[in-house]
């Protein structure tokens, strides 16, 4: 911005680093600028860090800020990448194994890396590029969303196998009954229908059941990690 002597200085320009406010080459005033975590942030992605994802935090900003930021949030800072263009974001998911990837971006600049990853979300709903783009929104001020999405996922998976498991075994046992000629035909058809409610109910309870069991466990974490949470406005974590 240049009017009547008046000038911004870019980020990386101003002396000491920020942004200056200058008026015929003198310096009158500096701004630094910071990116602050939601509140509870770092014990999301705690929680997501301890059940086995790998979290890395790829940004256009420069190396500094964004190990910072990776400081903040609890993040490994060699997991912490920055001064990233669009390209070089699509290249390290690639490199990650893109198709294993749930990538979350706020900027056009994250195009790139949304058309690379398995799933990517955004929260910047307002900006008419980034929903077209997104196989799914985060509306409100947490990841807690994508923490219980992941977490049903994760149970219905388990319980997926389990049904798997059972019901090769049901078929098992009954073609060997009915090839050893113990199984009537009443028998099997009264076993098929009863086995399909038995696994139905079955499914029903072990999502239930796990559902609970995980809630009080990170009803119970959360107790013991809010006090370590302060109330401060800000962004949540990006890759933009």
């Amino acid at each position: 911005v240049h009017d009547e002597g008046w000038a911004m200085t870019i980020a990386g320009r101003a002396p000491g680093g920020g942004t200056a406010l200058t008026r015929d080459g003198e310096a009158l005033a500096r701004f630094d600028f910071d990116d602050v975590p939601r509140p509870q942030t770092r014990a999301l992605l705690q929680r997501l860090t301890a059940r086995g994802y790998g979290l890395w935090l790829l940004s256009g900003d420069g190396q500094a800020r964004v190990t910072k930021l990776a400081e903040a949030l609890g993040l490994d800072p060699s997991h912490a990448v920055g001064d990233c263009t669009p390209e070089e974001k699509a290249s390290r998911l690639r490199a990650l194994g893109a198709e294993q990837v749930l990538y979350l971006g706020d900027g056009v600049n994250d195009a790139p890396a949304f058309e690379a990853a398995l799933l990517a979300g955004t929260p910047a709903i307002e900006r008419p590029v980034m929903p077209a783009r997104s196989d799914f929104f985060l509306v409100g001020r947490s990841l807690a969303p994508v923490c219980e999405a992941l977490d049903a996922a994760a149970r219905f998976r388990r319980v997926s196998r389990r049904i798997v498991a059972l019901s090769a075994l049901y078929n098992v046992l009954a073609v060997t009954a009915a090839l050893l000629g113990v199984m009537s035909p009443l028998a099997a058809a009264v076993s098929m229908p009863a086995s399909t409610l038995t696994l139905l109910l079955f499914t029903v309870r072990s999502l239930g059941r796990a559902r609970a069991q995980e809630a009080a466990s990170d009803d119970q974490n959360d107790t013991l990690e809010r006090n370590a949470c302060t109330d401060a406005p800000g962004r949540a974590i990006h890759a933009g």
